[in-house]
């Protein structure tokens, strides 16, 4: 399988610059990340770096010698950050799947903006070895594909203990989903009335807790609550 790789992440090919002028090439050189070898291992192939936010923050800087990612879907827009070139390659079809970051939504904001899947991983599943730190403690290397389903093929090669016992066929039907509605539904947000509807359409399978703007937790609407499966 082809694999883009955000350049955070270390690999024998090339020098991981976190697209700074500041780091050090020699770091990490000519080695893989753990993450990166057990992708490898498995037959996956390496087809290069991919671009991101500087130092894995904010937006792509015009003024750096690092390529600018386009959104696929639309030139003009930018693909989100700071998994940036990975979104973007996945989505434009360069490669099926790929490795980000995530610290702070990282890879789950590209993946949002590029109309693919990206996930933050439970910290420790995978190895942050070979890995640039942002913040140490929140940083985790997060698979990025087409489709959760993918996602998954990935997450069992990077965890495989974990993932063991996870069943692909498992249904979703009743597992309760907290949303955060005062956010999700506030106008200034400017949340498009398709993704309101999708979660409308989750509720039907799923008991949603409703959160309040605070982030504590308030009683299941009567219509989210009916037991799993029904």
């Amino acid at each position: 399988m082809p694999l883009g790789i955000k350049d955070f992440i270390a690999t024998r090919e090339a020098p991981t610059t976190g697209q700074s002028l500041v780091f050090d090439p020699s770091w990490w050189a000519s080695r893989d990340a753990p993450a990166v070898n057990r992708l490898r291992r498995a037959g996956g192939i390496v087809l290069g770096k991919t671009t991101m936010a500087e130092h894995a923050a904010g937006r792509p800087d015009p003024q750096r010698p690092f390529p600018i990612p386009r959104n696929p879907w639309d030139p003009r827009r930018w693909t989100g950050g700071s998994s940036a070139g990975t979104g973007n390659g996945i989505a434009a079809g360069i490669f099926p799947a790929g490795l980000g970051t995530d610290t702070a939504g990282s890879a789950r904001i590209p993946a949002a903006m590029c109309g693919i899947t990206g996930f933050k991983p439970t910290r420790g599943l995978i190895s942050p070895e070979g890995c640039l730190p942002a913040s140490p403690s929140l940083d985790v290397i997060g698979p990025m594909a087409r489709t959760a389903r993918d996602c998954a093929a990935l997450m069992s090669l990077l965890a495989p203990e974990a993932m063991r016992d996870i069943s692909p066929a498992r249904s979703l039907r009743g597992i309760r989903i907290g949303v955060p509605w005062k956010l999700v539904t506030d106008p200034a947000r400017g949340v498009h009335a398709e993704c309101l509807d999708a979660f409308e359409q989750a509720s039907a399978f799923n008991s949603v807790l409703r959160t309040s703007h605070a982030g504590t937790t308030g009683t299941p609407d009567s219509a989210d609550s009916a037991p799993a499966g029904k």
